[in-house]
């Protein structure tokens, strides 16, 4: 090599095109000017809106789920009331005693149920689905087609789409 010429030069950018670690990054290419610059800012703008609205939008769906659920975890205990109204109905019922009191409590809780978008869910002589029953025992029932719910033990409730408890049901078999 002559003495005027330079030697290899070290490779200056990491396997990305990017500055070696410890390196300043060098000029970068004028991007055909001020105009240039421009639409970079504007294309730069539009995708840091784009990126807040998505955020905005993930956390406005975080947060009314989480409310949903709290609303639920309330409404699930107010069924277990329900449930023990219910059962104190059938007993005084059972004894001839007057129900009256206790089902116009079971009417209103039942009004105020349904103004916030909670019902039962229907299963009594429908087919078992997983989804929204749990099966706690099965029945001989040779007359009706296997897997058909043939007793309610709790009945299940859902708000919109969610469930808020399963049926507890009693499913049928073929055999004994």
């Amino acid at each position: 090599m002559d003495e005027g010429e330079p030697g290899p030069q070290p490779e200056r950018d990491g396997p990305d095109g990017a500055p070696a670690e410890g390196e300043e990054p060098g000029p970068q290419p004028e991007r055909d000017g001020p105009d240039g610059a421009l639409a970079e800012c504007q294309e730069r703008l539009k995708r840091s809106l784009a990126d807040y609205a998505n955020l905005q939008r993930r956390a406005e769906s975080e947060i009314s789920s989480r409310i949903e659920d709290g609303v639920n975890s309330v409404v699930s205990d107010m069924l277990s009331v329900r449930d023990d109204f219910v059962r104190a109905r059938d007993a005084y019922s059972a004894e001839g005693a007057p129900t009256g009191g206790l089902d116009s409590v079971l009417k209103n809780l039942d009004a105020l149920l349904e103004g916030r978008g909670v019902a039962p869910i229907e299963a009594l002589g429908g087919p078992f689905d997983p989804n929204l029953h749990e099966a706690v025992s099965s029945a001989p029932r040779p007359d009706l087609p296997e897997g058909t719910v043939v007793e309610e033990v709790r009945r299940g409730y859902k708000s919109r789409n969610r469930i808020i408890r399963p049926t507890l049901a009693i499913i049928s078999t073929k055999e004994g």
